[in-house]
């Protein structure tokens, strides 16, 4: 194994597709770019940013991208379609999903959604909520959710999706007391899906498996020094106009914590 990892050292040009918009939740990935470890490991990498309208299993599938993050829900829907993917590293071990109300909404459990305007992200983001409301049968007034929780913010609905290392501490940021809030964890209510995994097909798995194996190795490398070193990583999450709408670090701190620690 040692012998050929030496000899598969040529660099190869490959490309990640994330399934949304540069964040903390990708850090790890942009300083492993950033600090050449992908190059240390052969890679020339490219890394495709994504967005409302990118799905990173399509990209795969048109051998666009060579790698994607997903969801697990998402990959186990796309592989029963026919979509021969499979899962090298499970980055997140737990659901970072919640709902999120002020308190002057009286909404103090799951089931006072019911008649009330929620917002909720689209696509892979949609599918906890929707398997909450039915367990409960109740059937809140569902509002489209952009990557912003302004709505929210401005009374324009009772109960806004938030991610705990986005936008639940972009609200906080907004000046909006902790002690103002009340949070409903998916993972609380059974409904804990493991999250951002990185995805191959089984193709480029067959075809270069030591590159893939060095991905990994870079991929972990790159988030050990995004952890070690926030300051720095959140930076480098804004370089080039990546991240302007977030204050990089303390939302990585939020990101380690959430991944790291079981509350």
């Amino acid at each position: 194994m040692n012998s050929s990892y030496a000899q598969d050292m040529t660099i190869t040009k490959m490309r990640l597709a994330l399934q949304w918009l540069p964040q903390a939740q990708f850090a790890g990935y942009y300083v492993a770019l950033e600090k050449g470890f992908y190059r240390k490991e052969g890679i020339d990498l490219e890394i495709i940013n994504g967005g409302p309208d990118i799905s990173p299993s399509q990209y795969l599938k048109d051998n666009k991208a060579d790698f994607a993050t997903m969801w697990l829900s998402t990959a186990i829907q796309k592989r029963a379609e026919g979509l021969k993917i499979v899962n090298i590293a499970q980055m997140i071990q737990r659901s970072s999903l919640m709902l999120v109300t002020k308190k002057s909404s009286l909404i103090k459990k799951p089931e006072d959604f019911h008649n009330k305007k929620v917002s909720i992200f689209d696509g892979d983001f949609a599918i906890q909520p929707k398997a909450l409301f039915k367990a409960l049968n109740i059937r809140p007034r569902i509002i489209p959710q952009s990557s912003s929780p302004n709505l929210f913010l401005r009374d324009g609905v009772d109960g806004v999706s938030a991610m705990w290392y986005n936008e639940y501490h972009a609200l906080v940021s907004a000046g909006i007391n902790e002690d103002e809030l009340t949070s409903f964890f998916y993972s609380d209510y059974n409904l804990n899906f493991p999250e951002d995994g990185i995805y191959v097909t089984e193709e480029v798995y067959k075809k270069n498996p030591l590159k893939v194996c060095s991905f990994i190795k870079a991929s972990i490398e790159g988030w050990y020094y995004a952890f070690t070193r926030p300051d720095e990583a959140g930076f480098k999450t804004h370089v080039e106009g990546r991240c302007p709408c977030e204050q990089g670090s303390s939302k990585l701190d939020a990101f380690k914590d959430k991944r790291l620690n079981d509350r």
